[in-house]
């Protein structure tokens, strides 16, 4: 599934392209692999990279490779947070990063439910690895967060 994601990419990097590669990117974070939520998450970037968090669709794009490297943390690959931390674009603040968290928590709350619905089972995940970003509320003046970095670098 990965190397069709990427190969449809390579041959139609369009709009289009793009999305027919996401679409087997999440069946395959479904089948459990963090690589193809990271793949999913470079993929956002194709057309802006870096993003210009000054631009609207820069940053949808930044936005949404946010919530597939947070869902493959949140699936327990510590690389996926090195990837974002390195496309926070200068000019994204805290309460941005944590959206994005947000929107990744449901993302996996989706995959799990279609795992369940093909009879697998859930992920085994260490959720004390994950816990400066699950409090329950946005940090106050971006002291609470302490990796990644946004502004990226």
């Amino acid at each position: 599934m990965l190397e069709l994601a990427r190969r449809l990419v390579d041959a139609d990097p369009s709009e289009a392209g793009i999305k027919e590669a996401l679409f087997w990117c999440d069946e395959g974070t479904v089948l459990g692999s963090t690589e193809a939520a990271r793949l999913a998450g470079d993929l956002c970037l194709t057309n802006c990279n870096p993003p210009n968090a000054d631009d609207p669709r820069d940053f949808e794009n930044w936005s949404m490779a946010a919530q597939y490297y947070f869902l493959a943390y949140l699936m327990g690959d510590e690389l996926a947070l090195e990837r974002l931390r390195t496309s926070t674009p200068g000019g994204v603040d805290p309460s941005q990063v944590y959206m994005a968290l947000g929107l990744a928590r449901m993302r996996l709350e989706e995959v799990i439910a279609a795992r369940a619905q093909r009879g697998l089972g859930p992920f085994q995940m260490d959720l004390n690895a994950t816990s400066p970003y699950l409090k329950p509320n946005p940090p106050k003046d971006g002291g609470e967060y302490l990796y990644p970095t946004p502004g990226g670098g």
